[in-house]
């Protein structure tokens, strides 16, 4: 392999002082910034089965893994992504894009949106929103069985920070609610998921018949592979 030329090397550098210095906005400042100019607090919930949180809590037959949580403080203008979600906050009056797919989902957000083609880009409509709330979005999870026949889900939620729950399932199951305080969230997130996983163990301990299950307490043991 040759050496590279002294403009080649010094390039090289720049692009990598350029990632590193991108990577440390992302992983260090951006948080710092949200948890300082936050507006309200997301509350996060996974769990580990498809279908809803009633399923996961009445289930019985083998062991559930514990419900993942997270919380995450919602600022304008900064996007924060935790558990494959993305998170910020919208004031009122704040532009909205999306595509022209969902046009339906969105007239259902609010009454009397207006909305409006985006120039030099076909597919995509956009419209402001009448309040302030809470910006939920989500990529990682996609369709599991793909037809045609069926619009792509739209992948919005809009949070008020007043303790609602809202809920989604694909691959796993989520549920999310905004809080005007990180206190007011984190209680939550630990009193509901607490609740949840009570109850699972609970039904499953009452159910279980298998011996080498009981002798490990009816707990949920994670794959050896």
């Amino acid at each position: 392999m040759s050496e590279p030329t002294r403009e080649e090397f010094v390039t090289r550098m720049r692009f990598a002082e350029a990632w590193a210095s991108a990577e440390w906005e992302i992983k260090y400042d951006q948080p710092q910034r949200v948890r300082e100019t936050a507006r309200a607090w997301v509350g996060m919930i996974e769990l580990m089965v498809m279908g809803s949180s009633e399923g996961y809590a009445h289930a019985f037959n083998t062991p559930y893994q514990p419900p993942r949580t997270s919380v995450l403080p919602a600022a304008p203008e900064i996007n924060l992504s935790e558990m494959g979600f993305s998170v910020t906050y919208l004031p009122n009056g704040s532009p909205f894009r999306f595509s022209q797919d969902h046009v339906a989902q969105v007239m259902n957000l609010f009454e009397g949106l207006k909305i409006s083609r985006v120039p030099a880009e076909q597919y995509t409509r956009e419209t402001t929103f009448p309040e302030d709330c809470v910006l939920v979005t989500w990529n990682e999870q996609g369709v599991l069985f793909h037809d045609p026949k069926y619009a792509t889900p739209f992948n919005v939620f809009l949070l008020s920070p007043d303790g609602k729950e809202r809920e989604t399932s694909r691959i796993t199951t989520r549920i999310f609610a905004a809080f005007p305080t990180e206190e007011a969230a984190t209680l939550w997130v630990k009193t509901r998921a607490g609740e949840l996983k009570a109850e699972h163990d609970r039904r499953h301990a009452q159910q279980c018949r298998d011996k080498v299950c009981a002798r490990r307490g009816h707990t949920w043991q994670p794959p050896s592979d």
